[in-house]
């Protein structure tokens, strides 16, 4: 099915959450609602004996009939013989069998080969071709298999019988059309430059073949200019059929190797895609589209309707506009084949292989089961309602639920709705089913199923709390002028410069020092509004104290300035208060890391000065008592602040000696000035005055 298929009534909650979010009228104890009365929410479901239509009605499907068959893994095709059985290709390896009222007749096995195709004439003889080997047998009447003739080629892909040219073969390696009369003699009327002859079809008097490499339908009719009908975009034809107005209409598709060959990738990409083409005299014009599952068959339906196969879902589609939908839905996973029967069509599967007739009028039962909800939470379920025109019949509903998605020996039974409501137990999942009785008249319509629910409030979640270093982490925002923007809880703004002068190897500009910002993530299942409670506690003090209360966003920005130096921590509580009756509010809480709040400046000890020649030395000694040196700066009378580099060679310690070189001033009166700055932005200074 398409990715966004079944997920509008997913959506739908999620919109609902949304709105909630938005107003903050909402919250986890709103009803809400899933809907499903469209085609493609539909096609999320899995249909029995029902057909979903693309006007957003479900209604009881074409009678299916499973006919016992061989174990296989595929069957690769089917047709009826003159003698009323049906006569099917198995593989691998490849087996010919005659079914006949359930009793199996094996007649042809090969140890090393396939046998892809099957084609009928019209005296009864059934023919086979291998792959590889590229033979073609025959089965008459009564007589052991025979070998009619060896093409010469890797590969018989494809077969049909023509009343004008017997039958022709369509071949791989070299990609041949070779029309093969009764006595085994072989004709080539043409040689494609492409990799296989795919699909070979007889539509009134023309003769036509799909390549597989580069997804050609040609027209090869003898006695004719070859012709192209189609270059697709894509890598094969896969089936051609004329409707009952004689209108063209062909398949085309690719498969992707790579979901083929890892069958467990995570997540599963599309296992191919496929389009179905209506031939016109102006083109083809393309009428149907799978964008999830290559296109494998094609056949013309009942009531002048074309029907499409997929390779993967095992699902056929009619593609005509008056009944476009999905109008069989099997157990198996592909419909290699649909051929015309004695009152329908039979299918021909692959994993497993299976043969089904399928007749043109409805069966007398079906049965509809929905996707999983999956509701986030716990959650009651309500009425019911249910859109639908019985028409003569009837249809029940029944619901199960459970706390795992895919349903299980832990879920409830099925229960029918009580008083039109659910009946199925409290849980996380929810799945309801629609059961079809067609009764006396022609069956019912469904056109909507809708349940409503009320989901359990969970507890919101706080994840984690952070407290940023001194002047850092802020949550106000820079501008392009280099400069920072910070509100504080009180309302007041202020701006400082970023630019060098200001914001030197010393870490934050001054205004910002003390400024401490706490961020933290929290989450709500329920998708309520929360909102947050800011407390601070000092390490040894017996009780929180509120910071700031109902903050919607989730960072706090204070001064930390008038805290005395030590440890703290920060507690936030979130609750869902706002979305939800007080007795069902529910809130959680998270404590920070400790930090530490320094805001004391170090001391500058003591400043020497040693001349060498014209240069000048000077050593600084500073001390903190808190947090470890971050740096020290000296200046010469009032100039520009000039880093001093640490004597050990690392600023790593409460208490540090560092030393500059510059050149010795002219003679007179010079101010050297120096500061230090602690981790936590803190900074002392210091003044001399030499001669």
């Amino acid at each position: 099915m398409p990715p966004a298929a079944g997920m509008r009534s997913s959506i739908i909650v999620l919109i609902v959450i949304l709105l909630a979010a938005l107003t903050g009228s909402a919250g986890a104890v709103s009803t809400l609602y899933w809907l499903t009365d469209e085609y493609s929410e539909f096609l999320s479901g899995t249909p029995t004996g029902v057909s979903l239509l693309e006007v957003g009605r479900a209604v009881l499907g074409s009678a299916v009939e499973k006919l016992e068959t061989p174990d296989a893994q595929y069957v690769w095709g089917a047709v009826r013989g003159r003698d009323g059985a049906t006569y099917v290709v198995t593989g691998t390896p490849g087996r010919l069998y005659r079914i006949d009222r359930g009793d199996f007749e094996l007649l042809l096995e090969m140890e090393t080969q396939d046998l892809p195709v099957i084609a009928t004439g019209p005296d009864g003889t059934i023919y086979v071709g291998t792959s590889p080997g590229g033979e073609i047998y025959r089965v008459c009447a009564g007589e052991e298999p025979e070998l009619l003739c060896d093409t010469g080629e890797g590969y018989v892909w494809s077969m049909v019988w023509s009343k004008e040219h017997g039958l022709l073969v369509g071949t791989g390696e070299a990609a041949k059309v070779i029309a093969v009369d009764s006595e085994g003699r072989m004709e080539v009327i043409h040689e494609s430059t492409d990799l296989n002859i795919v699909v070979l079809a007889v539509i009134g008097d023309r003769v036509l073949a799909g390549t597989g490499g580069d997804g050609l339908l040609l027209d090869v009719t003898p006695g004719r200019k070859v012709s192209v009908v189609y270059d697709t975009p894509y890598d094969e034809i896969s089936g051609a059929v004329s409707s009952s107005d004689g209108t063209l209409y062909f398949a085309a598709t690719s498969v992707n190797m790579e979901c083929v060959l890892d069958e467990f990738a995570d997540p599963q990409p599309p296992i191919g895609d496929g389009s179905v083409y209506r031939v016109s005299e102006g083109g083809a014009i393309e009428i149907w589209r799978s964008e999830v599952a290559p296109v494998v068959s094609l056949a013309a339906g009942p009531n002048g309707s074309i029907w499409a196969g997929t390779g993967a879902g095992g699902r056929v589609f009619s593609v005509r506009p008056s009944e476009a939908g999905l109008v069989v839905d099997l157990d198996e996973e592909e419909i290699l084949a649909m051929l015309p029967g004695p009152e329908g069509l039979i299918f021909a599967t692959g994993s497993p292989g299976s043969v089904y007739e399928v007749s043109a009028g409805r069966s007398e039962s079906g049965r509809y089961e929905s996707e999983v909800l999956d509701a986030t939470t716990s959650a009651s379920w309500g009425r019911c309602s249910v859109r639908a025109e019985e028409r003569g019949g009837r249809l029940n509903v029944s619901s199960r639920s459970g706390n795992v998605e895919e349903p299980d020996d832990t879920w409830s039974t099925w229960s029918d709705l009580v008083d039109g409501s659910i009946a199925s137990p409290r849980a996380r999942f929810l799945q309801w089913a629609v059961e079809f009785d067609r009764g006396r008249g022609s069956g019912p319509v469904m056109h909507a199923v809708e349940i409503a629910f009320l989901r359990e409030n969970v507890a919101p979640e706080v994840v984690r709390v952070e407290v940023h270093p001194a002047g850092e982490g802020f949550s106000g925002c820079r501008n392009s002028a280099g400069s920072v923007s910070q509100t504080l809880a009180s309302g007041v703004e202020i701006t400082y410069s970023l630019s060098v002068s200001e914001h030197s190897a010393l870490g934050a500009p001054p205004v910002a020092r003390g400024l401490r910002t706490v961020e933290w993530i929290a989450s709500d299942m329920n998708g309520d509004i929360l909102s947050f409670d800011v407390y601070v506690k000092g390490e040894g003090d017996g009780e929180w104290g509120l910071m700031e209360e109902e903050l919607e966003r989730t960072l706090h920005t204070w001064d930390s300035v008038s805290m005395p130096d030590g440890d703290y921590r920060i507690k936030v509580v979130a609750t869902d208060a706002a979305g939800n009756r007080a007795d069902l509010a529910a809130s959680a809480e998270a404590i920070s890391p400790v930090f530490t709040v320094d805001n004391t400046p170090p001391r500058v000890d003591g400043i020497e000065l040693e001349r060498d020649g014209t240069v000048v030395l000077v050593t600084a000694s500073v001390r903190d008592a808190a947090s470890p040196v971050a740096g020290v700066e000296v200046s010469i009378d009032y100039g520009e602040w000039m880093p001093a580099f640490p004597v050990d060679g690392m600023f790593d310690s409460r208490s540090e000696e560092a030393t500059l070189r510059f050149e010795d001033p002219a003679p007179g009166e010079h101010a050297v000035a120096v500061r230090g700055a602690d981790r936590a932005g803190n900074i002392g200074v210091a003044r001399i005055v030499v001669k």
